[in-house]
């Protein structure tokens, strides 16, 4: 049976969606998927355009250049449009899974660096202060990125509930 968001003009698209998905737990990983996804994919486009896009070396390839500017970009623009439409709520006790992922990713980071003797990326070398500082910032915009989506998923669900 097909959604009809005519028949119910008090349910936003979510509450349609979770009311003909017959399996719930199907759905709360999906939600759990896509907030940690939307946070990490922000911070991997402003990381890389901020930081990393002129410190890697880049072949002269025009559709190289283009293929990498849309992995960077094209993500985030998608998953932004589907947190425009889809009234998906963020859950802030979510905010645990992104800090674990996030130390995870850093320890594997750290440890393929130490093990290769090359970095990963240019700016987190493990040899010098400043790649704890950015280490900590990424942590840092990471929460700050969950909080702001939180803050606005949270802020939507209480003017559609209203």
């Amino acid at each position: 049976m097909p959604l009809d968001f005519m028949k119910s003009p008090n349910l936003n698209n979510f509450e349609l969606y979770k009311m003909e998905c017959k399996n719930k737990s199907l759905w709360k990983w999906g939600v759990v998927l896509f907030t940690q996804t939307i946070v990490f994919e922000t911070i991997v486009t402003l990381v890389y355009w901020g930081a990393l896009n002129d410190m890697i070396e880049q072949p002269s390839n025009k559709l190289y250049k283009s293929i990498r500017a849309m992995d960077h970009s094209v993500p985030l623009g998608m998953l932004a449009i589907d947190f425009a439409i889809n009234s998906i709520l963020f859950n802030p006790w979510h905010l645990i899974i992104t800090i674990i992922v996030m130390v995870l990713y850093g320890i594997v980071n750290f440890t393929a660096t130490m093990v290769s003797g090359n970095p990963i990326y240019p700016i987190m070398t493990w040899k010098d202060i400043g790649t704890l500082y950015y280490a900590l910032g990424i942590l840092a915009a990471t929460i700050l990125s969950f909080a702001l989506f939180s803050f606005v998923s949270i802020f939507r669900h209480s003017k559609i509930n209203k």
